[in-house]
């Protein structure tokens, strides 16, 4: 509903810190040895003071409990746990719009603490682009996509998204565990870090000011320089004018990609 009801980008964005405090429940309950399995923005409940809670562990992984084990006891307090351990391989259990590759296989023992940071990137994902990130008219068309992690690029679909929380999105929902954050705790400090560093920059126009001239320049020179060296060396007629202006955008574009990673990607100068 918090999704549904942000209109735009801009509202979207105010939900990131419930994304962080969600990304810090799971580290602590990674540290327990639980994987959650199922984090999807339906299970999670955001109160009006900033309160968020992650609800529905009925189908947690629990490392190191036999499904025996669990079994034994009759105490309904622990019906969540007996799911968590009665789980098989082969099983497809969870929601696949938000499901990580491993999970779509069925494949149990597969399954780890970077399972659910997929499942965070998923999130991300939907606070990004108001869409989850597997969308389709029937579970096993979601659960196709899933397999492969295909999804349209966030920057597909929202331009304007802010690159540092485009890059996090992107590497929480890498195909391959091993190429995703290492753990929640991981990817909670680095929405925090881009966070920090989107609060440091705001009101900056100097730099911003900078690149828009610099990106008019690149042109104006491209231009002028084609004009100058194609009347002062007739040999460079042959190869074209085209040659000049692509020599200056690509000397304005290094430019701007130093200043782009020197300001970790706060003004966007990407986009110019």
């Amino acid at each position: 509903e918090a999704i549904d009801e942000a209109r735009d980008l801009t509202a979207r964005l105010q939900l990131v810190p419930v994304v962080v405090r969600v990304a810090q429940t799971l580290a602590y309950a990674h540290e327990h040895g639980i994987v959650h399995r199922d984090v999807k923005p339906a299970n999670i409940v955001v109160g009006r003071h900033g309160e968020t809670v992650l609800l529905d562990w009925g189908i947690a992984k629990v490392r190191g409990v036999a499904a025996s084990d669990a079994l034994l006891s009759d105490d309904g307090a622990h019906e969540s746990l007996k799911a968590a351990a009665a789980t098989r391989h082969g099983a497809v259990i969870g929601t696949p719009a938000y499901m990580a590759p491993e999970q779509a296989t069925g494949d149990v023992a597969a399954i780890d603490e970077r399972t659910d940071v997929f499942a965070l990137g998923g999130l991300l994902y939907h606070v990004l682009t108001g869409h989850p990130p597997f969308e389709g008219p029937t579970m096993a068309s979601q659960i196709e996509q899933a397999l492969t992690a295909s999804c349209p690029p966030v920057a597909d679909r929202v331009p304007q998204a802010p690159p540092p929380l485009v890059a996090i999105c992107t590497r929480a929902m890498a195909a391959s565990p091993n190429d995703r954050f290492d753990s929640a705790n991981e990817l909670a400090a680095a929405l925090e870090g881009a966070l920090t560093d989107a609060l440091a920059g705001r009101g900056s126009r100097l730099l911003d000011t900078f690149a828009t001239l610099l990106s008019v320049l690149m042109v104006v020179a491209g231009i002028v320089s084609a004009l100058a060296v194609w009347y002062a060396i007739p040999s460079f007629r042959a190869l074209g004018w085209g040659v000049f202006p692509t020599i200056a955008f690509g000397v304005g574009a290094i430019l701007l990609g130093v200043l782009d990673l020197a300001t970790r990607g706060r003004h966007q100068l990407a986009s110019l």
